[in-house]
């Protein structure tokens, strides 16, 4: 398994960005919430990496070998 965190960056207007790395899932935004809410809880914009599809896609194929 691969070495879970969340890289965060601030520019030099104050614009807060994070990356989280080695998590698997919409887990993610779970684990950034209360980063995001201690921020004042905006997101101005949302990205995903192939990370967040891959347990989706690991839990469709699982379905699929059980059929």
């Amino acid at each position: 398994m691969s070495e879970e965190r969340i890289e965060v960056t601030i520019d030099r207007n104050g614009n807060v960005s994070m990356k989280v790395i080695g998590v698997k899932g919409p887990k993610c935004q779970e684990i950034t919430a209360p980063i995001v809410e201690a921020l004042g809880g905006e997101v101005l914009e949302h990205d995903t990496t192939p990370e967040f599809y891959e347990q989706i896609l690991e839990e469709d194929q699982e379905q699929s070998n059980r059929q």
